[in-house]
């Protein structure tokens, strides 16, 4: 196994060969201005006609006028003329939508496996591992490529790099030729955050035979896509490999404890509510559960699922969050909802039925794709009779049909536009996204993410525009701890420094204590996390990624010590998220 920079990611990374500028404040000056790169004339991108920017952006910004000014929209109207080396191809599309637990995946991972050269895109780096590893144990070489990981793998016999790779959907490499791709839960094209990878990666991927995996409510948008495209489009529909069905016994919340049985997962919508019924089933149970939550690490939830779902193991129960709705194979025999309702951050809102769908066909599943592994009946119940009726006709209903696909501009794109690039980063990036010139069925990513993590490093000295560009897609926590990390790690690029994680975050020297609470040991592998990112982006200022690495996996032993002890959340939050 050998970790390496690896050269075939969609973004600018820092060339090895030029050696890392180390100035002092004493004789430090600002660089001079970058020149930009010539305009990419393979994009067939139109030029779009000036408008005045008063009409253009007539409620933005009117306290920085200078950007409306200057901003010209970008046309990215016609996304699929970007890719000009996939539309030389007459690419073989083959959607396999069904429901969760319809086997849809199987097929397509199938055509993966055999072929000679090919990708697999999941939305999680848990999904990509996945397929990593069932891989790594058939003795197939496969390549991991995820934002903050990368092994690549070589084949025994002929010594060459692996042909077959696995990945996230932003890592999908769209310079390089594939007999087979797979794109995975293509439903989240829709995803108004990371929507826009989904897009890309259907529209440019260059693969002979295109596996689009995902809910049966895509058809339709995907349908629209291939014929702009121009590709064969094939749609293959699966049925449910195991009944999913009502538990009708009734439950309420002070005999659920009591009416839990092996295999069931109760479901919360909240971390603490999460660790308050983890807590009360060990005190009343007297028995192990594992407990899975969207802020735990990637590899700590898998590490509870396998608790879960070994049948030697004395873990009976699982407690978990929304974030058992994808990513995780789990061998659960009966969901149980203790609320259909979610904080979103501003209110608490009704589950939508795509959602309630996901979560609840997680009962019954089969433990890998393969059908000679299923399991039983599916069961779902609630903690109330009305919840339960709600469950039932949603189980009932379609899903609402996708009507648009997210698009956003490439960089490469903003970089060789009339941007104000001198102006506020953050005010800038929004203008693009909200001005930029969009048809049916495309639509503009919600601009929140990036312009919030761009936001962060406005005051940063020393950052060029690429530089910018590259950081605004940073997986940067909301918490103030991930927050501060990152600001640090911007300086360090801007002042042209070169730091290991070690000098960058001095609370990781915590981890040589064994007592460590489980917030803090979360807050310290974002950071970690975050540094591995940048490492591949920036390896002239961020070295040591091994032995940062060696750290993310201790602050693993110790995140897992702990829940095995049930001291999952010390003390509370102090911030949402």
């Amino acid at each position: 196994m050998i970790r390496k920079q690896f050269s075939t990611v969609p973004f600018r990374l820092r060339s090895l060969k030029s050696k890392p500028k180390i100035r002092s404040d004493k004789h430090y000056k600002p660089p001079g201005p970058k020149k930009s790169p010539p305009a990419v004339d393979v994009l067939e991108l139109s030029s779009p006609t000036p408008v005045p920017a008063s009409k253009l952006l007539s409620d933005l910004y009117q306290n920085d006028p200078s950007i409306a000014a200057k901003l010209h929209p970008i046309d990215i109207s016609h996304p699929w003329r970007h890719f000009p080396n996939a539309r030389k191809l007459r690419r073989k599309v083959i959607l396999h939508i069904g429901p969760t637990n319809s086997g849809k995946s199987y097929a397509a991972l199938k055509a993966f496996r055999a072929a000679k050269s090919g990708f697999y895109a999941g939305p999680l780096r848990m999904l990509a591992r996945e397929i990593y590893d069932r891989l790594e144990n058939e003795n197939v070489p496969c390549n991991l490529l995820t934002g903050d990981e990368v092994l690549e793998k070589y084949d025994p016999v002929t010594g060459e790099r692996a042909r077959l790779s696995a990945g996230t959907v932003e890592m999908v490499d769209l310079s390089q030729d594939f007999e087979v791709a797979v794109i995975d839960e293509i439903q989240m094209i829709d995803d108004p955050d990371r929507g826009w990878a989904w897009t890309k990666a259907v529209l440019g991927v260059r693969a002979n035979e295109l596996h689009l995996c995902g809910d049966a409510n895509s058809e339709k948008v995907i349908r629209t896509l291939m014929a702009q495209t121009g590709d064969d489009l094939e749609v293959r529909k699966y049925q449910r490999l195991s009944p999913l069905k009502i538990d009708e016994r009734q439950l309420s919340p002070a005999k659920l404890i009591g009416m839990l049985r092996p295999g069931d997962c109760v479901v919360c919508f909240s971390k603490k509510q999460v660790k308050e019924m983890r807590d009360r089933i060990v005190k009343q149970r007297k028995q192990k559960c594992a407990i899975i939550y969207g802020s735990l690490p990637p590899e700590t939830r898998a590490e509870q699922a396998k608790l879960f779902n070994n049948p030697e193991s004395p873990v009976k129960f699982l407690v978990a969050s929304d974030a058992i709705g994808m990513g995780l194979n789990l061998a659960i025999r009966r969901i149980i909802f203790t609320s259909l309702k979610k904080f979103n951050g501003e209110e608490m809102v009704p589950l939508p039925v795509p959602q309630i769908k996901q979560i609840a066909g997680r009962a019954g599943r089969f433990k890998l794709a393969d059908k000679s592994e299923g399991a039983g009946t599916g069961l779902v119940n609630a903690l109330s009779l009305e919840a339960k009726e709600t469950i039932r006709e949603a189980l009932k209903a379609p899903s609402p049909e996708i009507q648009h696909a997210v698009i956003q501009p490439p960089n490469r794109v903003i970089m060789a536009s009339s941007v104000d690039k001198a102006s506020m980063f953050s005010h800038t990036l929004q203008s693009v996204y909200q001005s930029a010139l969009v048809q049916v069925p495309y639509i503009r990513p919600r601009d929140n993410s990036a312009v919030h993590v761009a936001q962060l490093y406005d005051h940063v000295f020393g950052l060029t525009f690429e530089d910018k560009l590259a950081l605004a897609n940073a997986p940067v926590s909301t918490t103030p701890e991930c927050q501060a990390a990152f600001i640090r790690y911007c300086e360090v690029i801007g002042s042209g420094r070169v730091a290991n994680v070690v000098d960058v975050n001095r609370d990781i020297a915590d981890l040589a204590n064994r007592t460590i609470p489980t917030i803090k040991l979360e807050n310290i592998h974002k950071a970690i996390t975050l540094f591995l990112w940048l490492s591949y982006r920036f390896p002239c200022n961020f070295i040591d990624r091994e032995g940062a690495t060696d750290l993310k996996e201790l602050c693993e032993r110790r995140l897992n010590a702990n829940l095995a002890s049930s001291k999952a959340l010390e003390r509370p939050q102090t911030r949402r998220r």
